[in-house]
């Protein structure tokens, strides 16, 4: 088990966080009835939009931590429309699939693929790196130190380290740490924790919003500055990126063949909607792993990353399997992608990707990877 897992070292959601995952299943909802009052109109619509049996059109994983079960069971609160003010909010059964947590995150323990740490540590031992680390550096152990005489932090924060690049080192790799001198929270922990307790209002007072923001930038630094390294990015999220592209792949075949009239007429069609619930590690390595450009504003609590599936109805009512694209978005955002691209200068940066170009992208993502360890 992931030590961020064990007990709530990894936190539970709050009351705000389930309003907030329920208030975007909401917006999910509306908008997935939007797309159904279109296929109302096509006659050709394959579709069918039944709050009664989720199972048909909704397919759902979490990572196994208490925070993303919760988060997720918010989202789907508010995509059924549970808040309705009607008598069809009998129960209803949704499967959430947490057998997967170590595809979902980049920094499963053990990891997933032999050399993994490896690279990690060879990254982090670039010069660059380590000037920026040392530049920090005194920034944590000045909030650890504030944090810990604080008395908020646990018995456990001190316990596990998790993180790519932050697993637990042995004392011996620790060349900037004094006897006296006490070895600062890892950067994944120091942002989550300050970033709690700023928006409970319940930061010391010898922890600024400034240092709150500058603990928030390194770690995201850290993390584009790592899995920005493709063969890291591979190791560490192939297999989830694969599995949305593949789930797209699976809708396009299933509409080129029902114009073709050649599949069983008894065959349902593939789920409308899949979710992913994980966590700011986990949306970090897709957007490295599909090439998007960086957002504005870095992301907060309850973000969430889209991969839409467009089709061009007049292309692919003739059979044409070249009728389709895909759309990314942070937050409802749209960005730009070089997935698929990356080779062609003319093609880099785009808004609408074929699908397959993100096919063909995918296959060389994957190309030459070693086997998986577990």
């Amino acid at each position: 088990q992931h030590a961020a897992g064990v007990g709530d070292v990894f936190g539970r959601l709050t009351n705000d966080g389930l309003q907030q995952m329920m208030k975007l299943g909401k917006k999910l909802r509306k908008e997935m009835m939007e797309i159904m009052k279109i296929q109302e109109k096509s006659p050709s619509s394959l579709m069918v939009l039944d709050k009664n049996a989720p199972e048909s059109w909704i397919r759902v994983a979490s990572t196994d931590f208490s925070r993303t079960i919760e988060s997720v069971q918010g989202v789907l609160h508010g995509l059924l429309g549970f808040d309705d003010d009607n008598d069809d909010n009998a129960e209803i059964v949704v499967v959430v699939n947490a057998t997967q947590t170590s595809k979902m995150i980049p920094d499963p323990q053990p990891r997933r693929y032999p050399g993994q740490t490896e690279l990690e540590r060879e990254l982090q031992s670039l010069p660059a790196f380590i000037a920026r680390e040392e530049k920090m550096r005194p920034l944590a152990v000045r909030v650890t130190d504030s944090l810990a005489s604080s008395g908020l932090l646990g018995d456990e924060a001190f316990a596990v380290s998790f993180g790519v690049g932050e697993d637990e080192p042995q004392d011996d790799e620790q060349p900037h740490a004094t006897q006296k001198e006490r070895s600062p929270l890892p950067w994944n922990q120091l942002a989550e924790i300050t970033r709690c307790l700023l928006v409970r209002n319940m930061l010391p007072k010898s922890i600024s919003k400034s240092d709150q923001e500058r603990l928030e930038e390194h770690n995201a630094w850290r993390w584009f500055e790592l899995l920005n390294h493709r063969e890291l990015t591979r190791m560490a999220i192939k297999s989830m990126a694969k599995k949305m592209v593949r789930n797209a792949e699976q809708a396009a075949t299933f509409h080129v063949a029902s114009h073709k009239e050649d599949m069983p007429s008894n065959q349902p069609p593939p789920p409308l909607l899949h979710i992913f619930s994980g966590h700011d590690a986990t949306l970090i390595s897709l957007m490295c792993a599909f090439q998007l450009e960086r957002p504005k504003v870095w992301p907060d609590y309850g973000s969430y990353l889209k991969m839409d599936l467009l089709r061009n109805d007049d292309l692919v009512e003739s059979g044409n399997s070249d009728g389709f694209f895909v759309r990314f978005s942070l937050n409802g955002e749209p960005l730009k992608s070089r997935f698929g691209g990356e080779n062609d200068e003319k093609t880099s940066g785009r808004w609408l990707i074929p699908l397959e170009d993100v096919t063909k992208g995918m296959d060389a993502f994957e190309q030459g990877m070693p086997l998986p360890i577990h």
